[in-house]
């Protein structure tokens, strides 16, 4: 072990003294929960960087673990502290945190070795003090924070919205939160309005605006949180991923935000595939359907993901994968033992000599080398190799 540990600093000191701009480690007196906490640090012998999307390695592998690129700049830990880099892996940010979180609205959540939680903006030259042990980013403009079942609501100036005491809340939109209290949903406004009581078993919704409700077993929809629900008749109603919806009754059908039945589906189940598709199993596997409910191929595969740009991953076995497009042709046929989603038009596949990625017509454009590499964001993907 003393062997790998001293291998690990002197590659790590060759690998920074090859930087222009080496990382900046804020350590001259650390405090005692600091100190603490490197008593017991593992230093990681495999360590993180960057490549382009031509594959090319434009920041070393140095860190010990890091994030994805986020509005311009990437959380990495060096040496057990986390701070940021932009995207020429120069330092923006010293390494000082504990815990880093990716940048959302201009502003990053950061957690200290002494346990204190602040929003940072991107220089760090302005925060904010948050308390909680559960805390969001600022994704959608605002940060929810709980202490002790009382949750705070803040904006990105740290203004409080309000306060609240629930068991758990989630963020729905800009302007709207899902709360959850003695086992009952409901939700609220950004003032801490109650816009539909606290009184369902269950709110489904997704990106649409359509609201599907439950209520001791009975369902309802509505077209917006601030519409009524109306009353449906169905045994169940799945969230809705398009403007049709996907329910059931004896069968499984297709219905419209105001419950109206468009197409009966006699198969033995049926699920959302991403992209205004649907899937269908009969006899044992799966097939492709249309917004519509038509169908565009039998069922014929035992595995399948959803469609993401386009393309589906299906499996013949749990080690035999490959993509199809959305008309049902075989774009790699199943013969990789696991495949990714595609993101950015490219997708990871793994071989035997390690992880690349393919393009959306299924050929190599990163060759299989990386031990780990991750999607890409912002153009840079994180990769470790040997």
């Amino acid at each position: 072990m003393k062997i790998i540990y001293w291998f690990c600093v002197v590659l790590s000191l060759i690998l920074i003294g090859c930087q222009d701009d080496p990382p900046a480690v804020v350590a001259d007196n650390p405090g005692i929960q600091e100190s603490k906490y490197f008593e017991d640090y593992d230093v990681p012998y495999l360590k993180w960087g960057y490549i382009d999307q031509k594959g090319k390695k434009v920041i070393e592998a140095i860190y010990d673990d890091n994030r994805e690129f986020s509005e311009g700049q990437a959380a990495v830990n060096f040496e057990g502290r986390w701070g940021y880099i932009d995207r020429q892996g120069r330092n923006v940010i010293p390494h000082e945190y504990l815990e880093a979180h990716e940048f959302k609205n201009g502003l990053a959540l950061v957690k200290s070795f002494e346990g204190e939680w602040k929003f940072i903006n991107k220089d760090a030259s302005s925060s904010f003090p948050v308390k909680g042990q559960q805390i969001t980013d600022m994704e959608m403009g605002y940060a929810l924070a709980n202490t002790n079942f009382t949750w705070t609501c803040l904006d990105e100036n740290g203004k409080t919205l309000f306060t609240g005491e629930y068991d758990k809340i989630k963020k729905l939109t800009e302007s709207k939160v899902l709360v959850k209290s003695d086992g009952k949903v409901g939700v609220l406004d950004l003032s801490g309005n109650i816009v539909q009581p606290i009184e369902f078993d269950k709110i489904y919704f997704e990106d649409t605006g359509i609201v599907v409700y439950r209520k001791d077993g009975m369902y309802s929809i509505a077209n917006g949180f601030d519409e009524k629900p109306k009353p449906t008749d169905f045994t169940k109603v799945y969230p809705f991923h398009t403007e049709i919806g996907l329910a059931k009754k004896d069968s499984f059908l297709l219905i419209n935000a105001d419950g109206k039945v468009l197409k009966q589906l006699s198969y033995d189940k049926v699920k959302y595939g991403g992209q205004d598709f649907w899937l269908y199993k009969q006899s044992g596997k799966w097939g492709i359907l249309d917004k519509l409910g038509n169908k565009i191929t039998d069922p014929k595969f035992t595995f399948m993901n959803r469609f993401v740009e386009d393309r589906i991953v299906f499996g013949e076995s749990d080690r035999r994968w490959g993509f199809l497009d959305t008309k049902g042709n075989e774009i790699v046929p199943a013969r990789l033992p696991l495949l990714w989603d595609y993101k950015n038009g490219v997708a990871r596949v793994i071989d035997r000599n390690g992880i690349g990625f393919v393009d959306l017509n299924g050929e190599l454009v990163i060759n299989p080398q990386f031990i780990d590499v991750k999607d890409f964001s912002e153009g840079l993907a994180r990769f470790q190799i040997m």
